[in-house]
């Protein structure tokens, strides 16, 4: 991924974090307890998921659930999920550091999620 595209997405994810994490502040979600919190990524490949998934367990410890390849274009679904607040998810450190492990593989980044 070209280094423009990278920190076009990274703007572009902090600021959907910003919005998020202010209506979940109005909803008097507690921001700091840790929490289950699953990153979401699309792979081109399996092998790429896979891959994504060592990268991610030098970093977090997590569950992954990587799916099943898409028989058009082989791309996967991978889901890592971590046990972190949502404060720590959206730091911009944090944020970027997914973005750019994701890009290095050839992965998507797709945001993350939690329960409320």
């Amino acid at each position: 991924m070209h280094e423009a595209m990278i920190e076009e997405d990274l703007r572009g994810f902090l600021a959907r974090d910003a919005a998020l994490v202010e209506r979940l502040r109005i909803r008097n979600v507690d921001l700091v307890v840790n929490r289950e919190i699953d990153l979401h990524f699309f792979a081109p490949s399996p092998d790429a998921g896979k891959k994504l998934v060592e990268a991610l367990r030098t970093i977090w410890v997590g569950i992954e659930d990587i799916g099943h390849a898409d028989p058009g274009t082989g791309q996967v679904s991978v889901t890592y999920t971590v046990h972190q607040s949502v404060l720590y998810v959206t730091t911009p450190a944090t944020v970027e550091r997914r973005i750019r492990l994701a890009a290095g593989l050839g992965v998507i980044h797709d945001g993350w999620g939690t329960r409320l």
